[in-house]
């Protein structure tokens, strides 16, 4: 046990306003099984209509290094706050990011980072605004929100990093572009219970992104020519791309004439893709591709999915026009085996392929002395012209030989099948499986967070 772990057990157990559980309440760690889907109203001029030939096995190895990134997270209820006699509920998450890395030559996956987060959560600004005075925190353990604390930044060459942490969950995680965070808690929601644990159940996946990309962050500056796949979406990543390091705070935005910032975005892009299991938006007009197995069929991922609706606190991030979205099926010879998967569209998986990991670092930085390419909407928002989406189409056309590399590597991985729930099997690539397996045994079970403080 570290010495900030040991301060954190001492300051729960040693303040008189904090009410200790072993009961606890957690989340229910429910399995990913069927997905629901909800239909995006897209015809075929919001696709980029390339022919794509998946081939499997790969008709040629890649030479480069692969490394697989996933993450992992529980949370529970340890106790209650007491303040002027109501109880507001303080959560503790466990939150685990992991890489392991497929050498090309040897084809042995082996594990390389883990990054570990034991972090406890309440509303503690709007507490202190409500009883009129300051809660004392241990002066070794830093703030999640704080501007000046340090992130999970750590480049040791440790195989496992330990991040002991406090979460302030009165206001949003990320900053909007004037540097402010937005209330989430306000007082007269300190009585509702149920409120509190959402907002700690969604700062725990937001954390967990951010726990994934400083880990993309760290190993891209270690092992610069391997592509890297991440378990889940890249769009959703990039907006707390200034959490992981203060430099990065304007690349999402991307301003005019920002030569820096431009050359910095490409290079936390570049070989860089997303593989979605769980896709909940399809676009209507991937019907006729299903119909006629015109699969993948690849769109811009913005006019896919709108992440900030539910977002807990949404930086405008311009960057994400610039990632591609493949919509393909695995394994669709076991549809049909599989009994609960009778959909049309089980097995479809989603490829997010930033524009950066298909051209050339050059062509990139000339793509944006475009002035063209963007414009305002009628509420300020920055938005692609259709110059500029007439751009992207031409790089994506001269980038189609690397686009169908990258998709064919994922697809060389539809065997072997991981061993998984009936639905799962259809979706999930075997290295992934392997790492979250890996993350899921660093994981505390309910058992041990219940009597954390105790342990």
């Amino acid at each position: 046990m570290s010495e900030n772990e040991n301060d954190l057990k001492e300051w729960l157990k040693g303040n008189q306003s904090v009410k200790l559980s072993v009961q606890g309440f957690s989340d229910d760690d429910p399995e990913e099984e069927i997905v629901g889907t909800e239909n995006v109203s897209l015809d075929d001029s919001d696709s980029l209509n390339l022919q794509i030939q998946l081939k499997y096995p790969l008709p040629q190895a890649t030479n480069n290094d692969l490394i697989f990134i996933d993450g992992t997270s529980r949370y529970r209820v340890i106790g209650s706050f007491k303040a002027n006699n109501v109880l507001v509920p303080i959560v503790f998450g466990n939150i685990i990011a992991g890489a392991m890395r497929l050498d090309a030559g040897n084809k042995t996956l082996r594990p390389l980072k883990v990054k570990i987060l034991k972090v406890v959560l309440f509303p503690k600004k709007t507490i202190e605004d409500y009883q009129s005075a300051i809660i004392p925190l241990p002066p070794n353990i830093p703030i999640i929100e704080d501007n000046s604390s340090t992130k999970f930044m750590n480049f040791s060459n440790n195989l496992v990093d330990t991040f002991i942490r406090i979460s302030d969950i009165s206001y949003t995680l990320g900053e909007n572009e004037s540097g402010q965070h937005r209330q989430l808690i306000y007082r007269e929601d300190l009585i509702s219970s149920g409120k509190i644990r959402q907002v700690a159940r969604n700062r725990v996946k937001e954390l967990m992104r951010v726990l994934e990309l400083s880990l993309l962050y760290e190993l891209r500056q270690l092992y610069k020519d391997s592509l890297i796949l991440m378990d889940g979406p890249i769009g959703p990543l990039i907006k707390y791309a200034g959490l992981v390091d203060i430099y990065l705070r304007e690349v999402v935005r991307l301003r005019d004439n920002d030569s820096n910032n431009i050359e910095k975005a490409y290079d936390l892009l570049h070989n860089v893709i997303g593989v979605v299991k769980k896709v909940v938006k399809v676009p209507v007009s991937l019907i006729d591709a299903i119909s006629s197995g015109n699969l993948p069929k690849i769109y811009r991922w913005n006019k896919v999915i709108d992440d900030g609706i539910d977002a807990e606190g949404k930086e405008d991030s311009y960057l994400t026009s610039y990632i591609l979205s493949a919509f393909l099926k695995l394994r669709e010879e076991l549809q049909n085996e599989n009994f609960p998967a009778f959909s049309n569209l089980s097995g479809l998986i989603r490829v997010d392929i930033p524009l950066a990991s298909i051209i050339d670092k050059s062509e990139w930085i000339s793509f944006f002395s475009y002035t063209q390419i963007k414009d305002s909407d009628d509420k300020g928002n920055i938005i692609l012209t259709d110059y500029g989406r007439q751009k992207i189409y031409d790089l994506v056309v001269k980038g189609g030989k690397k686009l169908e590399e990258l998709l064919n590597i994922v697809y060389s991985f539809k065997y072997p099948i991981p061993s998984s729930s009936p639905y799962r099997n259809l979706v999930e690539l075997y290295p992934i499986k392997e790492v979250e397996d890996w993350m899921k045994s660093h994981l505390m079970s309910k058992y041990e967070m219940a009597s954390y403080v105790y342990s």
